[in-house]
C-alpha cells in the first residue's frame, strides 16, 4: 500500500509532460491562436548587482570592477543578455527602456590611459608594420586597450590604441592627441611630471602660441616614477589654456536605452511601439490615457477657467473629450453623443462627423506631449529613423483598434508621421 502515492505521482508527472509534448497533435490546436501574456513596458535602472550580473554574463570582469560600461556598442551587445536571463518568461513584442551608467564626457578616450602601458622600440624592430609589431608586444590586447610606443633615443613617443583587431594611431575626433616630448622631462630633470598643471599649460603655451578660443588639446604623461600613464584634455579660451577633462577622474553619464524582445531574441531598438490594452485599470493604459487627461486639463480647460466637469474633461478627472482619451475605460472613445453630453456648449450645431474629427485632430497634438512627458529619454539617433508608434483601442461607439506615429525629431521631440493614424 504504501507504493500507490508513488504510482499516483508518476502517472500524474507522466501525464502532465504528455500534455505538453502533444499539445500540438489535439484537433483545433494552433500556435496562431496562442495570446502573449507577458508583454513588458516597463522602464528599469541598473543597479550595482546588475553590473556584476552582466560581468558574468558577458565574460567581461572590467564591467563588475568599474559599475559602468564603456561605450553604446558595448550596451547594446550586454544589456540583451541580462533581458534574457532577467525576464525568461517575457513575451515577444515586450520594451523594457533601460538607464545604465555610461563612460561620458572626454572619459570615454581618457579613460583607457590608465591602464596603458610603454614599449621602447628595440634596434631591430620593424616598424614599417605597428600592428604587427604591436600585437607581438600584447598578443592578449582587449579593445582600447593603448600603448605608448618610445624610439629607441627616447626623444619620440606615439600613443597606439587597439580596436578591431588592430592597433593604430590613437586619435580622437574631438581633440588632437599629443605625447608630452621627452624633452620636458629632461628641462624637468625627471622622469615624470610632479605638477601637471602648470607642466602642461607651459608646455602648450610655448608650443601653441597661436591658438584660438575653442582650440582643445589633450597631453599624455607620466605623472610618477613607476611611469604610469595620465592625461589631461586642455581647451584654449580668453588667451589660456583651461583645464577640461584628466583621465585619472573618470565621468560617467546616464543613458537611457530601449530593447526590444523580437522572435525571442532582445535587441537594442531606438524606435518604440506601445499597446495600451483595452483593459480597465491596466497600469500602460491607465498612465498614459491619463497623462493626454492630465495635458488637456492643464492646457485647455484651466487656462480658459472652467471648473472640472464643466469643459472636455470630465468632474472624475479620468476622461476627457477633447482627445477621446479615457483612463477609466482605458480606451479612446469617440462617441459623438458622449461628446456632446459632456460638453454641450463646445459642440453644439457640429455633426458627429465633425466632433469625431475635432477629437481625432486633438489626439494627434495631445499624445506627441504625452510621449515628451513619459519618455523623456527619447532621442533622435544619426541614420536612423526613431518611430514611436501607439496602438490603441477606440470606441465609435463600435470598438476599432488604432495605431498611430511620430518619429523623434529631437530630445524628447516627437513629430506626427503623416496619415500615419490609421484603423489596424
Amino acid at each position: 500500500m504504501k507504493l500507490t502515492p508513488y504510482i499516483y505521482v508518476g502517472a500524474a508527472l507522466l501525464a502532465t509532460a504528455s500534455c505538453g509534448d502533444f499539445n500540438d497533435k489535439l484537433d483545433g490546436y494552433s500556435e496562431d491562436d496562442y495570446k502573449p501574456k507577458d508583454v513588458k513596458n516597463i522602464k528599469y535602472e541598473l543597479t550595482s548587482d546588475d553590473y556584476t550580473k552582466i560581468s558574468t554574463l558577458s565574460g567581461d570582469d572590467k564591467i563588475k570592477a568599474n559599475q559602468y560600461l564603456t561605450s553604446a556598442e558595448d550596451a547594446h551587445t550586454y544589456i540583451p543578455l541580462w533581458l534574457a536571463d532577467t525576464y525568461p518568461t517575457a513575451d515577444n513584442g515586450s520594451t523594457v527602456t533601460v538607464t545604465y551608467k555610461q563612460l561620458g564626457g572626454e572619459s570615454h578616450y581618457l579613460a583607457p590611459l590608465k591602464k596603458a602601458i610603454t614599449y621602447t622600440l628595440a634596434a631591430d624592430d620593424d616598424v614599417s608594420d605597428m600592428d604587427a609589431l604591436l600585437k607581438t608586444v600584447r598578443p592578449e590586447a582587449e579593445k582600447n586597450d593603448i600603448i605608448l610606443v618610445c624610439t629607441a633615443d627616447n626623444l619620440s613617443m606615439t600613443a597606439y590604441q587597439y580596436s578591431n583587431d588592430t592597433w593604430s594611431v590613437f586619435t580622437s575626433t574631438s581633440t588632437d592627441i599629443t605625447v608630452l616630448p621627452q624633452a620636458v622631462y629632461s628641462a624637468l630633470g625627471n622622469t615624470f611630471v610632479e605638477n601637471a598643471d602648470n607642466v602642461i599649460t607651459t608646455y602648450l603655451k610655448n608650443t601653441y602660441p597661436y591658438s584660438s578660443d575653442s582650440d582643445t588639446k589633450t597631453i599624455i604623461y607620466y605623472y610618477n616614477k613607476y611611469k604610469d600613464i595620465g592625461a589631461r584634455q586642455y581647451t584654449f579660451e580668453s588667451g589660456a589654456w583651461k583645464l577640461m577633462a584628466q583621465s585619472e577622474k573618470v565621468v560617467t553619464e546616464a543613458v537611457s536605452a530601449p530593447f526590444v524582445l523580437t522572435n525571442g531574441t532582445w535587441k537594442y531598438d531606438p524606435s518604440v511601439t506601445i499597446t495600451l490594452p483595452h483593459i480597465k485599470r491596466d497600469p500602460v493604459s491607465t498612465m498614459f490615457y491619463q497623462a493626454a487627461t492630465d495635458w488637456v486639463w492643464s492646457n485647455v480647460d484651466a487656462p480658459a477657467g472652467i471648473s472640472k466637469g464643466n469643459g472636455y474633461v470630465s468632474k472624475w478627472g479620468n476622461n476627457d473629450y477633447y482627445t477621446g482619451s479615457s483612463a477609466y475605460n482605458s480606451c479612446v472613445d469617440w462617441s459623438p453623443a458622449n461628446a456632446k453630453t459632456q460638453n454641450p456648449a463646445a459642440f453644439d450645431g457640429k455633426s458627429d462627423e465633425e466632433i469625431t474629427a475635432f477629437m481625432q485632430e486633438n489626439l494627434i497634438k495631445v499624445y506627441a506631449e504625452v510621449l515628451k512627458t513619459l519618455y523623456p529619454e527619447a532621442k533622435a539617433v544619426e541614420g536612423i529613423d526613431v518611430i514611436y508608434t501607439v496602438n490603441f483601442t477606440a470606441t465609435m461607439p463600435n470598438e476599432v483598434n488604432y495605431t498611430i506615429q511620430y518619429k523623434v525629431t529631437g530630445d524628447a521631440a516627437f513629430t506626427y508621421i503623416e496619415n500615419s493614424m490609421q484603423p489596424l
